[in-house]
């Protein structure tokens, strides 16, 4: 070692590295605090070759210690020479061994928790099918000067320089509403990074939002979270660090829409009249948990059921135990009391079935309401037993959003349009519409909407428009397109004569359920039906001077 004395320097010191006179040690690289210093050497107890090798002192005034292997992840049974380290926590060195492109190749290790990793080769344009080594940066800057034979110097081992490009990363997705494949636009998209940064970016129309490479860094682990009115939170992870190469990231959304009936956990099964929460039913309150977890503002109300034997109030007092199990395991799994009502409803609310459910071999239909009647109407007792199973249930739902009212999110503008119905002669009033047609008042899925009478008969077809309002309104979902609703509602858009299912379509007092109908590009606006169509609601007639749909 050797210090500056003024504009000199002062007379060279050997550094004690060990007694032995006939090692070799060279390439030196010294830490920034000058406490740890890495060198190659070919003394005993190595790998084979040259090896490299790490000794530490406690102050810049002590001797190092005994110097230590630095390990075989690191160094081969060839040569390992020319250390340099970077910032203390990147380890660039030459090896002849390790796999490489000919030569010696430069490679680089991170230091992670004391340990260096598995070294890594620079590849090209660094390394050659010459001796490539002494790679050495210029402080604070990606740049600096190495050694090669390259083909193309001067002669016998040049010096070059290099500049590192800086790593380039974006980071872009789309969010999509899970219920009904649409794009969600204007949703909060929020990126918080390791580093401390955090920065928000919104969903445009077609639900497409980005961050740009000034605010995607190298060596940072970043968390995204998606918010929503009346979502589900959604969170992602994803990180740059050991990245090597520039890379777009995508990371899409599915945003689950917070439902406004109950939801029904799976299975949680009790002892007979006993309502401790067993252990091999708690992995079914894992998704519950991840969503409070993700949503932090909601506060949801455990509804526990009961089937209908044994009496009204014992059943009341064993459901309320049984929510409170839940609400009490939810709490040692650290959600906050304050956003959990437990509710006990006992037998008094019977299970109205969302959609067919296969329960110990017996197929029960959506729809189906398990009223104590309806059971003890069944043909066996093993049906009557899985139906009651079905009644046993505990159920969530969402009581409050931190005060965000319910129908923010939803888009729906259809005018509602008042059904004048005469019960005792059954018959509809109609309006006229543009160019003298006929409209007729119905209801689809809940939502009451103005049919023109096509004289074509041409079927029920909805124009795009408004079966995408439908779609953002929730009256129906993805699971009523017949086909791939992937293929169907890409793009945001609703494929060309699509078919799906109208859960329930009623004019007047008639009601006809899982009627079919089509998207047509080719209608702009609105919604025709033919006579065909209405037939499924019975027999009826159409008087066209009174303007009048009347059911026989």
């Amino acid at each position: 070692m050797v210090k500056r004395s003024g504009k000199g320097w002062g007379e060279p010191q050997v550094l004690e590295l060990g007694s032995d006179s006939t090692v070799t040690n060279g390439h030196p690289a010294i830490s920034a605090d000058e406490l740890t210093i890495i060198f190659s050497s070919d003394r005993p107890g190595g790998k084979g070759g040259k090896d490299l090798w790490i000794a530490t002192r406690t102050s810049t005034g002590d001797k190092f210690k005994k110097p230590l292997n630095i390990g075989e992840l690191v160094n081969t049974p060839g040569d390992e020479v020319f250390p340099f380290l970077r910032n203390d926590t990147t380890l660039y060195f030459a090896s002849n061994a390790h796999p490489g492109l000919g030569g010696l190749d430069i490679f680089k290790s991170y230091k992670r928790n004391n340990e260096w990793s598995k070294p890594i080769n620079i590849e090209v344009p660094v390394n050659s099918s010459g001796d490539d080594f002494a790679m050495v940066f210029k402080p604070g800057e990606d740049a600096g000067v190495m050694s090669s034979n390259r083909k193309g110097g001067r002669g016998g081992d040049d010096i070059y320089t290099f500049n590192n490009p800086p790593l380039i990363f974006t980071l872009s997705g789309v969010v999509k509403d899970d219920r009904t494949l649409q794009f969600v636009p204007m949703a909060s998209v929020k990126l918080v990074g390791s580093d401390g940064s955090s920065v928000e970016a919104k969903t445009d129309p077609k639900g497409f939002y980005s961050f740009s490479k000034s605010q995607i860094k190298p060596n940072t682990t970043y968390e995204l979270t998606v918010v929503k009115d009346n979502y589900f939170n959604k969170k992602a992870r994803e990180t740059t660090v050991g990245l090597e190469k520039n890379k777009d990231f995508v990371i899409n959304f599915m945003l689950e829409p917070i439902p406004e009936k109950p939801v029904v956990l799976p299975d949680i099964l009790y002892d007979l009249a006993q309502w401790d929460l067993k252990p091999q039913y708690q992995d079914s309150l894992q998704g519950l948990i991840k969503t409070l977890l993700d949503n932090e503002t909601i506060v949801i109300e455990l509804a526990a059921h009961t089937d209908a034997r044994d009496t009204e109030e014992r059943n009341d007092i064993l459901s309320q135990r049984r929510a409170e199990s839940v609400v009490n395991y939810l709490i040692e799994r650290g959600i906050d009391p304050a956003r959990l009502v437990a509710k006990g409803y006992g037998e008094r609310v019977p299970r109205t079935l969302a959609r067919d459910i296969r329960k110990d071999g017996f197929l029960f239909k959506e729809g189906t309401t398990l009223t104590e009647a309806f059971i003890e109407a069944l043909p066996t007792v093993p049906e009557k037993e899985a139906a009651h199973a079905l009644n046993r249930r505990t159920e969530f739902r969402v009581l409050s959003k931190d005060f965000v009212p319910k129908a923010k999110n939803q888009e729906f503008t259809q005018q509602k349009v008042e059904i004048k119905l005469n019960p005792e002669d059954n018959i509809i009033q109609l309006e006229t519409g543009k160019g003298g047609s006929l409209m007729i008042p119905a209801v689809i899925n809940g939502i009451t909407v103005n049919l023109m009478l096509d004289p074509n008969d041409r079927g029920f077809i909805f124009s795009l428009p408004e079966a995408q309002k439908l779609l953002q309104n929730g009256s129906i979902t993805k699971d009523d397109f017949i086909g791939d609703p992937n293929v169907i509602l890409a793009e945001g858009s609703i494929a060309d004569k699509a078919v799906f299912k109208i859960k329930e379509f009623r004019i007047g007092m008639r009601t006809a359920s899982n009627v079919e109908a089509s998207v047509s590009h080719k209608l702009t606006e609105g919604v025709i039906i033919g006579e065909s169509t209405i037939s499924f609601l019975g027999r009826f007639k159409l008087d066209q001077t009174k303007k009048q749909l009347i059911f026989n």
